[in-house]
């Protein structure tokens, strides 16, 4: 009887062995299911080119603010270059007011002089002068019921 109890014994264990290995475990239960991976190459060479270009940029800058007698230097010969500028544009100016002070007297001389035509009328009516102004007449004065226009003569009219 003992060689029965034995034999049941172990085959209780095989039995257990065999559930045991075909049944997943509580750890294959508990993993997330696999995921697959994408693996992507991207080109970031014009990324480092450029990044190699700021780098410089910025160490020239870092040199130039770090040479503060080269900045100095440089404002110095802009404020002198501005200050030269000023100068000229102030003798223009000055050339300028003296030829026009020069010439205006000769330009008026060889302007003709203006021949008006005048008209006289006994009215206060606004639709006559209206009229009239879109006729090229100017009202020059009123008095009591008379109003005065005057335009200039055109050239064939002369």
């Amino acid at each position: 009887m003992n060689r029965i109890i034995v034999a049941a014994g172990a085959l209780a264990v095989l039995a257990t062995v065999l559930l045991l290995s075909m049944a997943p475990s509580a750890a294959q239960e508990a993993e997330p299911p696999q995921r697959a991976q994408l693996v992507a190459a991207v080109d970031i060479s014009p990324i480092t080119k450029e990044l190699a270009a700021l780098r410089t940029e910025l160490a020239t800058l870092r040199a130039a603010v770090a040479d503060a007698e080269g900045l100095r230097g440089d404002v110095t010969k802009a404020t002198i270059a501005v200050q030269a500028v000023q100068k000229q544009v102030k003798e223009l100016n000055e050339a300028f007011a003296t030829y026009a002070k020069t010439t205006t007297p000769v330009i008026q001389a060889l302007q003709p002089a203006t021949h008006w035509d005048y008209r006289v009328l006994r009215s206060r009516s606004e639709n006559v002068a209206k009229r009239l102004g879109r006729d090229g007449w100017e009202l020059v004065t009123a008095s009591n019921e008379w109003l005065y226009f005057k335009r200039p003569l055109r050239g064939d009219e002369r």
